[in-house]
């Protein structure tokens, strides 16, 4: 075999390499989210979702009593925030709620990594279940308690809809002075937790046998490309 014919071969075997280390990485990096799972719920089923009629004050006459109940991710996965269903009824006020999301800090509200901002005009003064879609959500860790917490200004009676199932869990209060910045304050157990719903997609975080995958592929890529950029010397035919 000659050294033309060898070096065609060789270059025909680095552009299969190539390209077959380009579709692994596609697929293992670029394969769409998985549909978004349910991963906490305490809602009931129809027609008893949750309780209209009985709750927790997030807010009541003047005193801003921020709430929050604690939730805990699955282990199989990370997962990516897509929406928050919480249920909530204002007796009075400017119809106005926030919901936020935090970490777990001893047992308590850490730091929060998302909020929904002012919710507007969309409660009743009976229970209402309300479904807020989460754009670029952050990432949830597998196994870890995170806390969600409704939060309403000072001059309104808003209550955060009791689950119905009988269901209870550990909650925080926030009773805020002004001026002051929070203080969370774990309350123990309560009757029956908060209505409230987390929906996720599946992150789309590379385990490190991806990473290992992606890492050769690249290795392959800049080797074949560093033999595609080094020029063959032309064949010279000597006469004697």
């Amino acid at each position: 075999m000659s050294g033309d014919e060898i070096f065609v071969l060789a270059k025909g075997r680095a552009d299969y390499v190539m390209r077959k280390s380009a579709y692994l990485i596609f697929f293992a990096f670029a394969a769409p989210a998985l549909q978004a799972d349910i991963i906490f719920s305490n809602f009931g089923t129809s027609p008893n979702f949750f309780d209209p009629n009985n709750g927790s004050f997030v807010a009541n006459g003047g005193i801003d009593n921020s709430l929050a109940f604690s939730f805990v991710i699955p282990v199989s996965h990370f997962y990516q925030l897509t929406e928050i269903d919480f249920a909530v009824s204002e007796s009075s006020g400017d119809n106005s709620i926030t919901a936020t999301i935090y970490t777990d800090d001893g047992g308590v509200p850490g730091t929060a990594i998302y909020t929904t901002g002012a919710i507007l005009n969309e409660l009743q003064s009976t229970g209402t279940e309300l479904f807020e879609p989460v754009t670029n959500g952050p990432i949830l860790d597998p196994g870890a308690t995170y806390w969600l917490s409704l939060d309403a200004t000072v001059d309104s009676s808003v209550t955060w809809n009791n689950n119905g199932q009988g269901l209870d869990a550990e909650y925080a209060t926030n009773i805020a002075d002004p001026g002051d910045p929070f203080d969370w304050q774990l309350s123990g157990r309560s009757f029956e937790e908060g209505a409230f719903e987390i929906d996720a997609n599946i992150a789309p975080v590379p385990e490190p046998a991806t990473t290992v995958l992606f890492a050769s592929g690249l290795a392959v890529c800049v080797l074949s490309y560093r033999r595609r950029s080094v020029k063959r010397p032309i064949p010279t035919t000597e006469t004697f």
